[in-house]
């Protein structure tokens, strides 16, 4: 496997791959593609429990789908983008609940002993495991396809912390950077860190002064057009929503060959998915003073396409794992595993550089 892949690209906040050299903000801008995916959260389907060591992830299959097709295009994508939750095991999540479903149930009916919970140790030994087949599995990616890797609330926790941010750091590099792409300047954050930073809120100020650093560089070298790629959406329906009164809730539906020992449903409030309005809204005012094109995301299990009042557009894209269903999103968006394809080029009467986008489902 090539460890340089994930361990050594992401570093001094910039992305470091021979197929994308980190020329200078003169350089010329070309036409490109390049590929979106998220959520491939290895462990979520049988929530972190395979029936045999030797069993593989149930996710792996649809990370391998993806990566066959992307294999496949031509031309090739300049790069691909994992938006967070690479993996389902995190410490901060999981310690201390159950690590048998099926033991928690019986013996709630009285028919078993008091399950065995989860310690700190045991995820983090699980997440180590779940990080090693999701690097064996993308090392699948063709060599000259750079992988860019955010890290998920499920990768770093709800609250990530300085440790759980070093976690990941040590598998994957900069937890958050920002790269060139011919004349597309490219800015990927950790928004676990600013949808919750109550643990880390030295790190959180820091990341914030990076990021409007780097937005005001690509204004003054006048890059050609402004990406961001997070886990978190900023928000699902508006710009200005207050996430804790969205009504909808999604319903985690099981896989009929996993069910016997799931939670027969599990609902989750949409609430839970954008970045709260109090940090979104200090996101959002640097994003259109500084004409951000497009924020990218994942985290939502499902595909939603919004436009802010300033004219960049809220990108959610679909998962690699489960699509849950949200009894609230009016779907004009494929509901469907899958990545998405974007195009990015300029217009022939003014020059300016746009962008389109396609959800391939798999």
């Amino acid at each position: 496997m090539n460890e340089n892949r994930f361990r050594n690209t992401q570093q001094g906040r910039t992305f470091r791959h021979a197929s994308l050299p980190q020329e200078s903000h003169s350089a010329p801008f070309e036409p490109f593609t390049f590929v979106v995916t998220a959520d491939t959260q290895f462990g979520m389907i049988d929530q972190n429990k395979k029936d045999n060591v030797s069993d593989s992830y149930a996710e792996v299959e649809y990370s391998r789908k993806a990566i066959a097709v992307i294999n496949e295009m031509n031309p090739r994508p300049l790069f691909c983008c994992i938006c967070g939750d690479l993996v389902d095991m995190t410490a901060e999540i999981y310690t201390n609940t159950p690590k048998n479903k099926q033991q928690s149930k019986a013996s709630k009916d009285g028919t078993s002993s008091t399950p065995r919970l989860w310690t700190k140790e045991e995820c983090d030994a699980e997440q180590d495991e779940q990080f090693r087949v999701f690097q064996e599995t993308w090392n699948e990616l063709n060599q000259d396809i750079p992988l860019v890797c955010l890290c998920g609330n499920h990768d770093v926790g709800n609250r990530p912390n300085a440790a759980s941010i070093d976690r990941f750091q040590k598998q994957f590099g900069d937890d958050y950077f920002a790269f060139w792409v011919r004349g597309s300047y490219n800015i990927v954050i950790n928004s676990s860190l600013i949808s919750q930073p109550d643990n880390a809120m030295d790190l959180y100020e820091k990341q914030l002064q990076w990021i409007k650093e780097r937005l005001v560089y690509a204004n003054e070298v006048n890059a050609a057009i402004i990406f961001v790629f997070s886990h978190h959406p900023l928000f699902l329906y508006d710009q200005d929503e207050d996430e804790t009164t969205l009504p909808g809730t999604l319903t985690i539906q099981w896989p009929p060959a996993y069910v016997h020992r799931q939670n027969p449903q599990v609902k989750i409030p949409e609430s839970y998915f954008p970045v709260p309005r109090t940090r979104r809204k200090r996101l959002l005012e640097l994003f259109a003073k500084y004409n951000v094109a497009a924020c990218f995301a994942g985290h939502f299990h499902q595909n939603l396409v919004r436009t802010t009042s300033f004219g960049m557009d809220m990108i959610t894209t679909g998962p690699l794992s489960l699509v849950l269903p949200s009894d609230n999103n009016p779907f004009d968006e494929p509901f469907a595993v899958g990545f998405r394809l974007v195009h990015v080029k300029q217009e022939n009467e003014t020059g300016k550089c746009v962008f389109e986008h396609t959800f391939i489902p798999l």
